[in-house]
Parts: C-alpha cells; structure tokens; sequence
C-alpha cells in the first residue's frame, strides 16, 4: 500500500501531512500530525507508525454491498452525534439500540427487503413494555408485579421514523440506490391524545401543597403563569431576572444527561425574554431574597426534572385535581392565554414555539401585547386569589 506523506516545516518544528480515509463519512481527508521537533523524528513516525494508521482505516472501508446494519448504525451515530443536542442524541441511540439493532443485527443493509421492514412494523406493534408495580398484600408484604403495556401510537412512530432516517442516510452517504422504507405505511400516529391541562382554579388548588416548599412552589407558578419549559425554568440564573420591567430572559436550558450537562434550547424561538405578571414578579422577589446574597451566575431553581413531575403528581392526588405532567403546565398557559382572547402570535413569542404562526396568515402582533397578555393574566389570577 501505497502511503502519500509530506514533510513540512511548522514554526521552529516539523509536520507530516497525509491523507486518509474517514470510515465515518465515506471520504478521503487530508489531515496532519505536528509536533516534531526534528526532521528525521517526523520522517521515522512515516515509516514505522503512520503504515498502522491508514491500514487500519483502510479496513474500515465499507462498500454499501458489504456493510452490516450493526457498521450502518454505528456510523450513523457517530454522525448524528455531531449535529444534534446531547438529549437528542441519547433520545436516539436509545431507540436504536433497544427497537431497532436487536431485530436487524448481523444482516446485510441490501439485504433488507420492504417486507423485512412490515415484519418489523408488526413485531413492534405487538412488541410489549413491562412496567413493574409493588402492591401491599392483605398481610402488609411488598410484592412486586410485572404488567406489560402497549407503546403510545406517537412513541411507535418515532421509533419508525428513526429506522426511516437510518436508511435515508444510507441513501444519501452511502449510495444505497434506494430505501426499503420508501412507499411503506408508517406504523403508530403523529399527533398524540390531546394533553389534559388544568384551569386556574385546579392550580390554585394544587399550589398550596407546595407552600412547604419555596423552591418548587416559585417553579410551579413560574411555569404556570410563564408558559416555560422545565428545561428553560431550570436554567434561569439570577441575572436573567429583570423585577423592573417584569421580563426574565431565557438564555440557557439545563438538561442533564448521565451526568453532563446541556445548557441548549430547544430552537431559535427560545431564545427569548418572557413577560411576567407582577404578582409573579412580587413572588419571584420575595423568593430571591429569601436565599440571601446570589452569585448572578447562579441558578435560581437548583431541582431536577424527575422531582417536579413526582411533586406534581404527589400534590395532584392529595387536592383531587387532573393528575398531568409538567409540561402540561405550559399547554394550560396556552390554553389560558387563548380562552383570555391573547393574540396567537404574541402567544408564540412568549412560549417560543413558531408553530403557532402555521394557523395565522391575517394576525399581527401589537407592539404593546406583551403588556395586554401581563394584565390579562393578572385579571385571571384575581379571579382565583380566593379558591
């Protein structure tokens, strides 16, 4: 084998620049290694360790012909990894690893047939979850019982869209001449059940079994009135609060995943400043106080996501309201700001979610409606004050 490698002066050292192939791209790069303080020390890593190197790249050379789905997928999450979020990519190779690999590992991706992937669609379908449960038995012992339940109509089809992607990816990178999920029907459903949201009064029920609690009591009501996502609460520093003109800036998330840290956002609209209420300005004051001199880098809600949605639920049952998860919180913000007559598109720029502009060809946002939303929330939230 045949090996191109050049020798250059680099500064008061010398680098020695190659090519080689990238068995995760499909392409042939150029790159180099620096470091060497003398000419004959770069000329001896040519001879005796870059010939290692570039074999075994060499032997990573895949043609579509010859590439298992174990290789494909590996490749494709080593792609993925670099584009998207640390949440996502972990969401993915979840998926992957437990709904997609165990079914085709070994085989060949020409292989795979249409009909491979129906029989896949249908094992899924049928394919069970356990949920293990602990129930008290007459005599006071714990026993613990395994159930099974099916997968959500909206998880089977991001399940499917991921092998989906999988092969598009195959057919784009690797010149697969064309997917076998191509013309298939899509197993499961986009849109999921609509969510269960609470009205004001079942907030204002739910609330005070946190009043023990000022921490998750100011990060339920800021997501309540603000229409946050959990990540995005979780994320506020203490500068990121402006009492003066009711505003707090969403700048950072905080998602923590096995142990790292992600501080994105979800996308470009959430990059925002949120109009707050005043009461909510009063309370978050008052809260901020309370903890006593804050580094304004600091994280003002210091919880977890797992903690909020075991105390909502916790609270929910001990009040007798609509048990929901956090994020629901948000889409009763929504739905607050809808029913309250709040224009759609201000209602987009105070959450961050375009989508809502998709419905809205005619409507415009005032330049004041940030204001007309603050003082429509104060109304509803004097209407409940007494619940």
């Amino acid at each position: 084998m045949a090996i191109r490698a050049n020798i250059a002066k680099d500064g008061d050292k010398f680098r020695v620049t190659y090519r080689y192939y990238d068995p995760a791209t499909g392409i042939t790069k150029n790159t180099c290694k620096r470091g060497f303080k003398l000419k004959r020390e770069a000329k001896k890593w040519i001879e005796t360790e870059l010939p290692s190197i570039i074999e075994a790249l060499e032997q990573k050379r895949k043609t579509i012909s010859t590439m298992t789905m174990d290789e494909l997928i590996e490749e494709y999450l080593f792609y993925k990894k670099m584009h998207v979020r640390i949440t996502t990519f972990e969401t993915k190779k979840h998926i992957i690893e437990t709904k997609i690999l165990p079914y085709f590992a070994g085989r060949l991706v020409v292989d795979i047939e249409p009909y491979d992937i129906m029989q896949w669609q249908h094992h899924l379908s049928e394919s069970q979850k356990v949920v293990k449960e602990t129930v008290v038995s007459n005599s006071g012992k714990e026993k613990v019982v395994k159930t099974q339940e099916c997968y959500s109509d909206t998880y089977l089809r991001t399940i499917n869209n991921q092998l989906v992607a999988i092969f598009n990816y195959a057919v784009a990178i690797r010149r697969l001449p064309t997917s076998p999920c191509k013309g298939l029907y899509k197993i499961g459903a986009k849109d999921a059940p609509e969510r269960e949201i609470w009205e004001p009064e079942e907030f204002a029920r739910f609330i005070r079994t946190q009043e023990h609690n000022p921490l998750l009591y100011y990060a339920y009501c800021t997501l309540f009135w603000t229409g946050m996502r959990e990540a995005e609460l979780l994320g506020i520093r203490s500068k990121d609060l402006d009492f003066k003109n009711g505003i707090i800036y969403v700048k950072d998330g905080y998602h923590k995943v096995k142990g790292k840290v992600d501080k994105g956002l979800k996308n470009g609209e959430s990059l925002r400043t949120v109009k707050i209420p005043s009461f909510l300005a009063d309370e978050l004051r008052e809260f901020i106080d309370s903890l006593g001199p804050m580094d304004p880098n600091a994280r003002v809600f210091v919880t977890s996501k797992s903690t909020l949605l075991k105390h909502l639920h916790e609270g929910a049952a001990q009040v007798g309201v609509k048990d929901i998860c956090v994020h629901c919180l948000r889409h009763s913000y929504i739905s607050m700001c809808v029913y309250n007559g709040i224009p759609y598109t201000t209602i987009s720029a105070q959450v961050g979610h375009s989508e809502f502009l998709q419905s809205l060809h005619y409507s415009h946002s005032y330049k004041n409606s940030g204001d007309f939303l603050v003082n429509a929330l104060e109304q509803v939230k004097g209407c409940v004050a007494n619940v």
